[in-house]
């Protein structure tokens, strides 16, 4: 009893497939009292009786040649192959940035590193106050505590495999604007002295008042001398600490 050879397999084909997604491989199905689907993977066998073959998750690893020959009844099909590359796994790796007693005038670069994958990249930024860009290092200009937040940045490569988002934490702190302090006039001996600046709202502040150069213990925002004397004549400064930053 002559009987006809199967029919060749046909595979799907599967499109792209990157690291961690699944692999599967398709031919269609054939009908006989015995069929046997026998695959092999860079001419190594792999236990698969089926015409479906799934690889789920799939790394870099499963790249290469894949083959399957199918036996209908004892007659056995030509082998059908397929060449499958895996994207390689995209690993982007940012640090947290902090920047300490900005005056406004200060720009930050959000960098990143990246490997695996295939180059050349694109990029996808977002973080607070709407930001977005497109730029492999992004240039934050003037900066003030308004920009810190958690940006993040997502790469795509040349095959169109994406990377996890990876995040990195901006910390700014500003420097305290200038005291502003308001001059007096003429005190008479025996009157008050009273000089005072801005409250400051952080939470930390301390007011540093000099007196001829020499430290005052007084952390307030208003220094009172009463009564004054002639000895109270002379040039009077302060500064303040405002969560660790210094004014002018």
């Amino acid at each position: 009893d002559i009987k006809n050879a199967p029919s060749d397999p046909i595979f799907n084909n599967p499109g792209l497939v990157c690291h961690g997604e699944e692999l599967e491989l398709n031919v269609q199905v054939f009908s006989g009292s015995v069929v046997t689907y026998s695959w092999f993977f860079n001419s190594a066998a792999i236990s698969n009786n089926s015409n479906t073959l799934i690889i789920d998750p799939a790394t870099a690893a499963n790249s290469g040649t894949y083959e399957v020959v199918v036996d209908v009844d004892g007659c056995e099909s030509d082998t059908a192959s397929i060449d499958i590359i895996i994207g390689e796994e995209i690993l982007v790796t940012a640090n947290d940035i902090t920047l300490n007693c900005t005056d406004g005038t200060a720009s930050v670069d959000l960098e990143m590193s990246i490997s695996g994958g295939n180059n050349p990249y694109t990029y996808s930024w977002t973080g607070p106050n709407g930001f977005t860009s497109t730029d492999s290092v992004p240039v934050l200009p003037n900066v003030t505590a308004s920009n810190t937040g958690t940006y993040q940045v997502q790469v795509t490569d040349d095959l169109g495999c994406i990377s996890a988002i990876e995040s990195l934490v901006l910390t700014i702190t500003d420097r305290p604007e200038s005291p502003n302090l308001q001059p007096v006039g003429v005190v008479c001996e025996g009157d008050p002295l009273t000089l005072s600046v801005q409250n400051y709202s952080g939470a930390t502040v301390s007011y540093n008042w000099l007196f001829e150069g020499n430290p005052i213990p007084n952390n307030s925002n208003t220094l009172v001398i009463d009564p004054a004397t002639p000895l109270a004549s002379g040039t009077y400064e302060v500064f303040v600490l405002e969560n660790g930053c210094p004014s002018d």
